[in-house]
């Protein structure tokens, strides 16, 4: 490769027709440097804003998860005393004891509950829902606790929230809720 100087800030290359002023070469890589410089300010601010604004949106995970139990125990101390959770922590207390078959796995269940927060509120009620027993239709809590009844039976089910909706809570039912349920299984099929 053959290069004619004519200058000293310019160089042509005569076999690729290249043409390259040293000075405007400088300026170009300034240039680029501080571009490089704004691009990474800009992405630091932004980086930085996003950490700022979740930090305002912060929840203690873990302060509500011990409000709910503390709320739950308080619950049961005064409605159900001496009552004992099952393994999974729901409480089954029987109100009617049933006297059809048990639902199995994958049988059509056909229920009438009404579901309320800790404090009494109601967030749903349906008098004939039926779905398949085991499903996923349904919260954990239900299948579980529909697993102790008996077609014709009536219960109260005191399900917490690892049993139910967890940290996500669902429509009007709040991040770690306890909820409970007055179900009677009507039909097994």
């Amino acid at each position: 490769m053959r290069i004619l100087k004519f200058c000293s800030n310019v160089e042509v290359c005569i076999f690729r027709g290249y043409h390259k002023c040293k000075r405007e070469q400088l300026i170009m890589n300034r240039m680029s440097t501080n571009i490089n410089k704004i691009f990474y300010l800009v992405l630091m601010l932004g980086i930085a804003s996003v950490i700022s604004s979740c930090k305002k949106d912060y929840v203690d995970w873990g302060k509500l998860r011990r409000a709910e139990i503390s709320d739950r125990d308080a619950y049961i101390s005064k409605n159900y005393p001496g009552i004992q959770p099952k393994p999974s922590g729901l409480y089954y207390i029987e109100t009617k004891k049933g006297t059809g078959i048990a639902p199995n796995v994958g049988r059509t269940v056909t229920v009438k509950y009404k579901g309320t927060l800790l404090n009494g509120e109601e967030f749903d009620s349906g008098d004939a829902f039926e779905f398949a027993f085991g499903s996923e239709t349904v919260i954990q809590g239900w299948n579980e606790g529909l697993s102790y009844m008996k077609k014709g039976g009536k219960a109260t089910l005191i399900i917490p929230s690892n049993l139910a909706y967890g940290a996500y809570g669902q429509g009007d039912i709040p991040k770690y809720a306890t909820l409970v349920f007055d179900i009677e299984l009507i039909n097994v099929q």
